[in-house]
């Protein structure tokens, strides 16, 4: 493709993204991209999730040998857009485990988003349907001793004759056995219309 097509294109989009809403979005940051959206679009989600995974890594994943496995539990999208949730939680969850500082596990209900009806064990034994050589034996599946989940909430106020979006990534670690909060962390994406 060459570079007058390629102008062309993006300058339409420039238009379509601006020139519809009537105002133009800003992000708070002096890193920000061009053109944004009000809401929370693929790079924020991206660019928040690696945060996220970096400081979990930095700071409580800093001795994890690899052995231990981790759950990503429930995410939570309290906000007024919707988006995939479960894309977050692959986001992170791929991270982590390309990391190889943790074993993942997403065979609790929740899991980022979903339940992963696959790997309920306990339905397919004794289901004469189901070959039974290939159904993990009683006590061999692990449960995660530590549990990773989160919350997406937004916060709109206006701001002289401005609208501005806050978005919060909150995230936290819980034992599951003692229910302690071993770590938590949160990303925020200011966004200003």
């Amino acid at each position: 493709m060459n570079s007058i097509v390629k102008l062309f294109i993006a300058a339409t989009l420039a238009v379509l993204f601006i020139g519809c809403g009537g105002k133009e979005v800003s992000v708070l940051d002096p890193k920000a991209r061009g053109l944004v959206s009000a809401g929370l679009d693929t790079a924020d989600i991206e660019v928040s999730a690696k945060k996220l995974v970096d400081n979990f890594l930095e700071t409580y994943g800093a001795n994890a040998d690899g052995s231990e496995f981790l759950e990503v539990g429930d995410i939570i999208n309290d906000t007024m857009q919707e988006f995939d949730v479960e894309r977050l939680a692959a986001l992170i969850t791929r991270d982590l485990r390309n990391a190889k500082k943790y074993r993942i596990s997403r065979t609790s209900a929740g899991s980022g988003g979903r339940v992963n009806t696959r790997i309920n064990t306990h339905q397919q034994r004794d289901n004469e349907e189901i070959n039974q050589l290939d159904v993990a034996e009683k006590g061999s599946q692990r449960l995660a001793k530590i549990s990773l989940g989160g919350k997406i909430i937004e916060k709109v106020t206006r701001v002289n004759k401005k609208e501005q979006r806050d978005y919060f990534l909150i995230f936290n670690l819980t034992d599951r056995h003692t229910g302690e909060e071993l770590w938590d962390a949160e990303e925020k994406i200011v966004k200003l219309k």
